[in-house]
């Protein structure tokens, strides 16, 4: 026999006695473990609420200490899970038999199933229970149903509730999905029947936009199926769908059939777009697709996704076009397309790299792609690499195929006014392996150092003009390149840096051209026996035009070729000169840098084998030349504050340190750390949204920023903050990637020697921006609340140009000829190598950006006799909801005499300007994306195109906490695409976006990747 204690006794005793006369009730498992006392007296004064609560407390006190010696009945009637009680706690209570009642505030939970009600009866020997009035039934803390009555059995854990209303776990973009029916029939643990449902994810009394349904079938976390749905905006009845499955889980890729989706199109009619979506498993996907074009003909299409690993994907899509099934006669132009494009990081640093782009025509990808990068893009390529960077050594494995359009502007003044040629270059690499060995110290103690760079290959090359083969290679042209390098950086002499480097090349090919033998040239040849050039009696008659046989003009030859040469470049560094502006006051306001440089280069050992190597890349495009570079690089730095950078904010005095180290305006990301370390957060009291169902956490949902005063309050009432944060701040000035150092040449990194006497340059550098930090740091005063101040660069002006002691790059550049070869390329995108020319253009290069949110660059050449030859400009600007950014290029045809142009010149003058305001997320938003061609053009013969709208993107919407709407209006003229088109995109919260842009045909896209309220697109472009 167990005995007691006396004191324990004692103990237990008065324990029971304090929980009888609070006359409590608790229960426990299914049959309730009652404690029978006096009923609470009912209150009638005001303080009632405070009475409850504190019997409440004592109840709570009582179930904590209760004995097991005591009344119970789980024997019958017990959960069917071992170990699972169900906690019963009401405010009065009463038992029949079987049959306990409870009445006030009462709380029934069993693991982590809580209901809670008015009054509740419950029948300890079969496990059911009625719940009435208020009933409020939560499982997990992100899934709730409330009900007015509810009818539960503890023990199958099933039971019906009758007009309810409820929620589920949140998705993947954050929302909840509520539902309201006139009962729900709870079948299993996570499983709900419910009838006459509606099912939103909006939190209106009157919801923006829901599903109605006379049966629907919920599985809490995963999914929600409506049979026989109507959608509805607010009351207005949209559209019907038989069978419709909702997600509601936080597993974002679900299989199912996509919203249809439609458009508009002067070509191609009103089109109708359907697809349907599986999964395969927990990392892969693929998407079929049908579209059919009701004034062109139909279109199937599929895309694939994997994603091997945390940073390795693989995408393959396909997508085809059978044309002219429908609508008016004309050229058929369907055609297939297959794209894909992956990554995989591989063990032991290899990283594989490939891109699929395989069509059968590039007009069907003119006429059947929604984007305007493709419609205008004459390649077609298709390449993969493999690379492994291993200390100072680098291997790369390359097989590439790449095919480009382009149309040449016939030359005859006799020809059709916008007449030419398409010509078709196709280039193969298939393999070829690259090793380089970076700049590596030779001799520990000398300055000298070795680096070398080889290629081996095999490499074919076609060309055809209007689809006639003019030049064919044989299938696998094999070259051997090796070119070993020895840079000597001398010391430094009155703060001139002088590095001169030596290299040796040799290049051997298993085929070559043929000079003599003349290559096509639509101005001189013809295909076409018939050619009104060929007949004497025409008016058009051209003794020079002959016809072209392509077994006789074959320029081909199979024979050994080997070039060698010679490199000799000298870089002189002389010291860079600079000035401190002030303000009237005395205070530094910028600093200019001036850093001049010259490069003197010299490349013997070319001779007549220039002529002979076939051109398959930059490495067979090298010239003998005589040359020097010079160009004066202006630099201004101002000190300024992270916050100066990134938001407007009132000037201050403020303290700065003695050393600062300088920065390029960072982007959104950057700015984002700092905003985030420049303010404090207060806690507002409130549930986390993460946890707590929606009612409590949609009011006031995470951290408010504490305002400056607030902010100075904190620091007085602790003293202590205020040195912590400075400490921090100093930390952080002294943290290793603030104080990186430029890395010695021993170390192998490929940018070791990308300007020679770099080492010194930076260090005069280094020395005008600390002058420039000593001089600002006089003014200081106290209330130092941001990052240390940044010496920054906000402006940069380059002007660069180069004289050719030889002109003729010892017989290379031809006159009359397009001649763009190393190292007449290494100034300028744009060729000047029409003709023979001493001074080259003078370059010029500015890239201005005083702030995070404004920016402008601009390239151009400058010619001594033609004025500005082209010029780029990108430039944009941020503030608030308005963001307005473009870009313009101008190219101009240089006339050497009349009627006669520099061959490699043409004209151009386009511009391209993006601009949106409003939030997508939050109300009202417009935009729009417009491409305007300024170029003279040919429409016939005898009428020229001043310009045209080239395309156009432009957008309207409006964006609600549930859904959003945007409608989109897109124009395409450019090649073979004159046409017009209407299309939508429609935003439900916690389901996706839907509509015409969510799968580009041609260069896969989201392919049913679903998107919420808060990654909704709105069709902008990104910033730059």
């Amino acid at each position: 026999m167990l005995r007691f204690i006396k004191p324990l006794s004692t103990a237990s005793c008065l324990l029971l006695l304090i929980a009888f006369s609070a006359g409590s009730v608790l229960a426990r498992g299914v049959g309730p473990r009652a404690y029978f006392g006096q009923e609470p007296q009912q209150t009638q004064t005001g303080d009632k609420a405070e009475k409850r609560k504190a019997r409440r407390a004592r109840k709570a006190e009582a179930a904590k200490d209760a004995k097991p010696d005591q009344p119970n009945t789980t024997k019958e009637g017990g959960s069917k899970f071992a170990g699972d009680t169900v906690d019963i706690v009401g405010d009065k209570q009463q038992k029949n038999g079987d049959l306990w009642t409870y009445e006030g505030y009462v709380i029934a939970t069993l693991a982590d199933i809580r209901l809670q009600a008015d009054r509740v009866t419950y029948n300890d020997t079969t496990g059911d229970m009625v719940a009435e009035g208020n009933v409020i039934f939560d499982q997990g803390p992100d899934q709730r149903v409330t009900a007015r009555r509810a009818e539960i059995n503890w023990t199958s854990r099933k039971g019906t509730f009758w007009e309810s209303t409820g929620f589920t776990d949140r998705t993947q973009t954050g929302e909840y999905v509520f539902f309201t029916a006139d009962r729900v029939e709870k079948t299993g643990p996570l499983t709900y029947e419910m009838y006459n449902a509606e099912v939103t994810a909006c939190e209106d009394v009157v919801p923006k936009w829901r599903f109605s349904s006379k049966r629907a079938e919920l599985k809490m976390g995963d999914r929600v199926t409506l049979h026989g749905s109507v959608f509805r905006v607010k009351t207005l009845p949209v559209f019907m769908l038989p069978y419709t499955w909702i997600p509601a889980t936080k597993k974002e890729r679900k299989s199912g059939f996509l919203l249809p989706t439609t458009g508009t199109s002067n070509q191609k009619g009103r089109t109708l777009k359907t697809a349907y979506y599986q999964t395969l498993g927990d990392s892969a996907d693929i998407t079929f697709r049908g579209d059919i074009y009701t004034q062109r003909g139909i279109g199937m299409g599929a895309e694939f996704r994997a994603q091997t690993d945390e940073k390795s994907f693989l995408r393959l899509g396909v997508f085809t076009v059978k044309d002219r099934l429908f609508g008016p006669p004309g050229d058929n132009q369907g055609g297939t397309a297959f794209v894909g494009d992956g990554v995989q990081y591989l063990p032991h640093g290899w990283l594989a790299v490939g891109n699929v782009s395989l069509v059968t025509s590039l007009q069907f990808r003119q006429v059947f792609s929604d984007d305007i990068s493709q419609v205008v893009d004459p390649r077609r390529q298709s390449t993969f690499y493999a690379n492994n960077n291993t200390g100072n050594f680098s291997f790369n494995f390359l097989a590439s195929n790449e095919t480009t359009t382009v149309f040449n502007l016939a030359q005859d003044p006799l020809a059709v006014p916008g007449g030419g040629n398409n010509v078709d270059i196709g280039i193969r690499q298939a393999p070829e392996i690259d090793t380089t060995i970076f700049p590596r110290r030779i001799i520990d103690k000398l300055p000298i150092y070795f680096s070398f760079d080889s290629s081996i290959g095999a490499l074919k090359r076609k060309e055809t003009v209007d689809g006639n083969v003019v030049l064919d290679t044989p299938g696998a042209v094999q070259r051997f390149d090796i070119q070993p390098k020895i840079t000597v950086p001398l010391a430094t002499v009155a703060g001139v840096a002088v590095t001169p480097s030596l290299s040796f090349r040799e290049t051997f090919y298993t085929s070559s051209i043929d000079p003599q033998v003349p290559q096509f040239d639509p101005d001189r040849f013809t295909f076409n026996s018939n050619d009104p050039r060929l007949d004497p009696n025409n008016a058009q008659f051209n003794p020079v035009v002959k016809l072209f046989d392509p077994s006789a003009f074959d320029p081909i030859v199979q024979q050994n070729l080997s070039r060698h040469y010679a490199e000799l470049a000298v870089d002189v560094r002389p010291p860079s000169l600079e000035k401190t502006f002030t303000n009237g006051d005395g205070t530094p306001r910028f600093k200019h840098l001036i850093e001049p440089y010259f490069t003197y280069r010299v490349i013997r050992g070319i001779g007549e084998e220039f002529d002979k190597i076939i051109r398959f890349d930059d490495r067979d495009a090298v010239a003998n030349t005589n040359e020097v570079e010079y160009a004066v690089v202006n630099r201004f730095y101002s000190v300024q504050y992270v916050s100066d950078l990134t938001r407007k904010k009132k000037r201050r005095l403020r303290g700065q340190p003695n050393q600062m180290n300088p920065v390029t305006p960072g982007r959104d990301s950057d700015d984002s750390d700092n905003k985030t370390k420049s303010r404090k957060t207060r806690k507002q009291g409130k549930p986390d949204s993460k946890q707590g169902p929606p009612d409590s956490a949609r009011s006031g949902e995470g951290q408010q920023p504490v305002t400056p005063a607030e902010k100075n309050q904190e620091t007085a009432e602790n003293p202590q903050e205020k040195p912590k944060a400075a400490a921090k701040d100093d930390a952080k000035s002294d943290s290793p990637e603030q104080e990186k150092k430029k890395p010695e040449l021993e170390t192998g990194t490929p940018a070791e020697l990308n300007r020679a006497g770099v080492d010194d340059q930076d260090k005069r550098v280094g020395k005008a921006k600390k002058d420039l930090n000593e001089s600002e740091n006089d003014a200081t005063t106290a209330g130092n609340v941001d990052s240390p101040p940044q010496a920054y660069e906000f402006l940069t002006i380059k002007v660069a140009q180069k004289y050719f002691f030889d002109r003729t790059f010892g017989g290379a550049l031809i006159e009359g000829q397009r001649n763009q070869f190393y190292p007449i390329n290494t100034l300028s995108g744009y060729t000047f190598g029409g003709h023979a020319r001493s001074f080259s253009p003078v370059n010029v290069a500015v890239r201005y950006r005083p702030l995070s949110a404004v920016y402008a660059d601009i390239r151009m050449d400058v010619g001594a006799e033609d004025g500005v030859r082209d010029i780029t400009v990108g430039a944009g600007v941020r503030k608030d909801k308005l963001s307005v950014s473009g870009s313009y290029y101008l190219s101009r045809r240089i006339e050497l005499q009349p009627n006669t142009f520099e061959a490699g010149t043409f004209p151009g003058n386009q511009i391209t300007t993006t601009a949106q305001y409003g939030d997508e997320l939050h109300g009202l938003y417009v935009g729009t994306r417009i491409g305007y061609d300024f170029t003279d053009r040919f429409v016939s013969e005898g009428e020229i195109s001043k310009g045209r709208l080239r395309n156009s993107r432009s957008y309207v919407g409006w964006g609600w906490d549930c859904c959003g709407v945007q409608f989109n209006y897109n124009t395409f003229k450019a090649g073979l695409r004159n046409e017009s088109a209407f299309s939508f995109t429609f935003t439900l919260a916690g389901l996706g976006s839907y509509g015409t842009d969510q799968f580009s045909q041609l260069g896969g896209g989201q392919g049913g990747r679903k998107r919420g309220k808060k990654n909704r697109n709105s069709g902008a472009d990104d910033w730059p």
